[in-house]
């Protein structure tokens, strides 16, 4: 038969397929970042109270920081 049969991107729909996969991706990794995030927070929290709970000569011991030096210890990684 010389008609060739018609695909799915002469409809358009496999760019609109791919655009739902992309939106649905990113629906997913932005749900994901947001449970990461609140993992980091939490555990976080849990390293600040810890530490609060020592005393200062074992703040100066075991992390040679002051007391009023604790939050930025714990988030040294994300302050510059």
């Amino acid at each position: 038969m010389a008609h060739a049969l018609k695909t799915s991107n002469d409809f358009g729909l496999t760019n609109i397929a791919n655009g739902v996969v992309k939106a649905v991706k990113a629906v997913g990794n932005a749900i994901a970042d947001f449970f990461v995030s609140i993992t980091e927070a939490q555990s976080r929290s849990a390293e600040l109270n810890s530490m609060h709970a020592l005393s200062d000569a074992e703040l100066a011991t075991k992390f040679g920081i002051t007391r009023s030096e604790i939050t930025a210890y714990v988030f040294r990684d994300r302050m510059f």
